[in-house]
């Protein structure tokens, strides 16, 4: 899990990546596509 509060060596804070969209293509058909959202879970 990445929380977004991790810093570099010189103390600035590394921007956290998270994927958005997830799309699965077959010979340029699409098969399958999501739209992801960040969440929380309550017990990690």
């Amino acid at each position: 899990m990445e929380t977004g509060l991790r810093h570099n060596t010189s103390g600035l804070l590394i921007p956290i990546r998270i994927a958005e969209r997830f799309v699965c293509r077959v010979a340029e058909r699409v098969l399958f596509s999501a739209k992801l959202e960040p969440a929380i879970a309550t017990n990690p």
